[in-house]
């Protein structure tokens, strides 16, 4: 799990950091043919491209051999020595390293949260500075002091925030659009969209794109909102960038983290010199647009496209009626202690994958019996390694639960699953150390099963309980297993 977490975690940086360089290598040129407003809009990629990796990867289903429903007997024998073969190493599985991926995923939590922390810090500071606050009307606010705003700030109730002296320091031209600047900005949620920003810069705080791509999306949002203001009000231009300049010199605006600041101090020259450009044509905006919007989703799904296909094996034969009935005689073959019959059935064809609730599957009935023999003939045959049922549990469970440490070797080898959670039995690692089987124990933490994974399952009364390796093994007097498992670092 924490493997998949991390592997999760870095294809997501990776996406938004290569969607970053798309729009850095794009937004100028976007500006220029058609306009400020398209150039903002392309930047919805980095977020979409990030989010596109939630959605599960394609499917793709690969068929079984054919044959393999009339093979016989000794061909089944046969196919199983050679899996022996293969298996009798405990080192032929590649043995995981839970221990750095908890520890990479421990660093890169701690990193997100030590700058979130920071920003929420920054934020509450603001705040305070901005002392309390009186109404003005239309949903603007007047600070207590001179050095706050003009601005919007919060992201679920966005206000507009004006300094102490905003009528006597501006003229009510320049008032009036200020205050549509900040107006605009609220129309289209951009405190939103910078909190947006802020949390991607906190999940890859270790991305310098991420930090470039935050601070360039910040100077496109402003521009942006001022292109709308000159369409809304032409003839205002100058006026416009007059203001910026008085607000730039008579004081410091106090910044805040999820706010959108006017005018931005870094970004003052640009804003004034785009001022003086003409505005694109209608046309030119609307083609722009559309691109921009184009180029964003195909982006998120080029990212989707891009991971690797889930395969799912489809077994025609297995899913026959035929085959479905010999499968529930090799369960009841296997119950009964029938286990040449067993044999016999697997050859004829039966459905190895065949489950029945409060006994299991063939594969589970084999480890829980202590056969490898037959563990190595059903995985021959093509039963699921990770097939569980719910109160029977999984083959490596049963396997692990038993001591059965050759049935543990094949399992792994043929890709069990070291960590799977079967609701109401755990893990194997527990079920081994609650029984002391401390060489399946080793061989499980050897394949990387994680000694901190623990599961709440129910008590024979209904209440829940936290069970884990370790305290299974210590609640039934195991002790060298407790010590064992306390050495590769698990706590109770």
């Amino acid at each position: 799990m924490a493997a998949d977490l991390l592997a999760l975690l870095l294809k997501a940086a990776l996406a938004s950091g290569l969607a970053t360089l798309v729009i850095i290598a794009l937004r100028k040129a976007a500006r220029r043919l058609a306009g400020a407003e398209v150039a903002y809009t392309l930047w919805l990629l980095v977020p979409l491209a990030a989010l596109a990796l939630l959605v599960p990867p394609r499917t793709v289903q690969v068929e079984t051999a054919p044959e393999r429903a009339a093979i016989s007997s000794s061909q089944i024998q046969t196919r199983a020595t050679a899996t022996l073969a293969v298996t009798s190493s405990p080192t032929s599985t590649t043995s995981a390293l839970p221990g750095v991926t908890v520890l990479a995923l421990t660093i890169w939590g701690a990193g997100a949260a030590g700058l979130i922390g920071v920003q929420f810090y920054r934020q509450r500071r603001f705040t305070r500075r901005a002392g309390p606050l009186s109404p003005v009307e239309g949903g603007v606010w007047r600070a207590a002091g001179p050095q706050v705003g003009p601005l919007l700030v919060g992201v679920l109730r966005p206000r507009i925030l004006v300094p102490s002296d905003f009528e006597r320091r501006f003229s009510p031209e320049a008032r009036d659009l200020i205050l549509l600047h900040e107006h605009i900005h609220r129309r289209r949620g951009d405190v939103a969209v910078n909190a947006a920003a802020l949390l991607l810069q906190g999940l890859f705080w270790f991305n310098p794109l991420i930090h470039l791509g935050a601070r360039l999306m910040r100077l496109d949002q402003e521009l942006a909102c001022d292109a709308r203001v000159a369409a809304e009000r032409p003839g205002s231009r100058k006026a416009y960038a007059e203001a910026m300049l008085k607000a730039q010199a008579d004081g410091t605006t106090l910044a805040a983290p999820l706010a959108c600041a006017w005018p931005a101090r870094s970004a003052l020259a640009e804003r004034i010199a785009w001022l003086s450009r003409g505005a694109p044509s209608n046309t030119a905006r609307r083609a722009g647009a559309a691109a921009a919007v184009l180029l964003a989703l195909s982006g998120s799904v080029a990212a989707w496209a891009a991971q690797p296909p889930r395969e799912v094996t489809a077994d025609r034969d297995a899913a026959s009626p035929a085959a479905r009935a010999l499968g529930g005689e090799l369960i009841d073959a296997l119950i009964e202690g029938r286990f040449d019959e067993a044999y016999a059935l697997i050859g004829q064809g039966a459905d190895v994958n065949r489950a029945r609730l409060g006994d299991g599957s063939p594969l589970i009935l084999s480890a829980r019996t202590g056969r490898p023999d037959l563990v190595r003939a059903l995985l021959a045959a093509g039963a699921d390694p990770n097939l569980a049922v719910s109160g029977d549990g999984s083959p490596l469970i049963q396997a692990a639960a038993g001591g059965d440490l050759d049935s543990v070797n094949l399992l792994l080898a043929a890709g069990a699953g070291v960590d799977q959670i079967v609701p109401s039995d755990e893990t194997a690692l527990i079920n081994a150390a609650r029984e002391g089987k401390m060489p399946v124990v080793q061989r499980l933490i050897e394949a990387g099963a994680d000694p901190n994974l623990a599961v709440m399952a129910p008590r024979f009364n209904g209440d829940m309980e936290r069970r884990s390796p370790l305290s299974m093994a210590e609640r039934e007097g195991h002790a060298d297993v407790a010590a064992y498992l306390r050495a590769q670092g698990a706590r109770a």
